[in-house]
């Protein structure tokens, strides 16, 4: 205990100094827009180089499961273009398509918070750009939020602060698709009437009322429909097609029409 005093006696201003600045840099970062940006992408572009070397080493130790994997997709793929094409020896590449697909890998992941975050090994240099959606083999992932040169972070769908317009498969309504912050397999799907013909087991996917994801892209199902209190509209929990906790190779959607649509728009405004 007397050294303990003894310590502090010695040390206490230096001690107080350490923690006022510490508060003082939370709250410049927390209420100041632009710092706070500043910091994010600072913190991205460290954390993303110590992120690679760690994940270089443990990617070496899972080759052979990535390999069987990128396998099975590539068959699927495959399967895919037999069929449109007829199975045809000679597969065609329409170069009027709308979306580019750029694969990428999660370096880190947060799925315990809130407000969670991915972080991914591409960036500008790769033509990625804040606001393209990020999608695996199984559903949707996130929207990229900032970039730096090699590396992007992007807002997770567990996320308290994203909304996705999502449609019901079965009966083309629509809605607004959040996550309460607790269950990390499960979201809600809002603004869907009472009168609206929904059962569960029905299938949501992407609207495409936006630029970010093209519309039928999976989401997931209806696990449970109840009556929302006090209002019209159902409040309805969905089981999400995508296991957000366990994620891996990854696809960036760029919509090359985004800016053409985003200019038309701003006209009409």
């Amino acid at each position: 205990m007397r050294n303990l005093i003894a310590l502090l006696i010695r040390f206490g201003s230096l001690i107080t100094f350490v923690v006022l600045e510490i508060i003082c840099f939370a709250l410049i970062v927390n209420y100041n827009p632009s710092q706070k940006d500043i910091w994010i992408n600072s913190s991205n572009l460290f954390s993303g180089t110590i992120l690679e070397k760690k994940n270089n080493f443990k990617s070496f130790l899972e080759l052979d499961d990535i390999n069987k994997k990128l396998q099975e997709e590539n068959a699927l793929l495959k399967e895919s273009l037999l069929q449109r094409k007829g199975y045809s020896t000679e597969i065609e590449v329409d170069s009027n398509l709308q979306y580019d697909l750029i694969p990428a890998a999660i370096f880190n992941q947060d799925y315990r918070f809130r407000n969670n975050h991915l972080t991914i090994d591409k960036g500008k240099r790769d033509s990625i750009k804040k606001d393209m959606g990020v999608i695996n083999e199984d559903g949707i992932v996130g929207i990229i939020k900032s970039t730096s040169d090699k590396y992007s972070l992007a807002i997770s769908l567990l996320n308290t602060q994203t909304r996705i317009s999502a449609r019901i498969k079965q009966s083309n309504f629509f809605g607004n698709l959040f996550w309460k912050g607790t269950d990390p397999r499960r979201m809600t799907l809002e603004s869907i009437p009472r009168y609206a013909e929904v059962n569960v087991g029905d299938t949501i996917v992407t609207s495409g009322y936006s630029t970010i994801f093209p519309q039928g892209l999976d989401i997931g199902v209806i696990e449970s429909i109840e009556p929302k209190k006090g209002t019209s509209n159902f409040d309805i929990e969905i089981m999400l097609s995508a296991d957000l906790t366990n994620l891996g190779t990854i696809y960036i959607i760029n919509n090359k029409d985004k800016e053409e649509i985003k200019e038309l728009q701003g006209k009409d405004e």
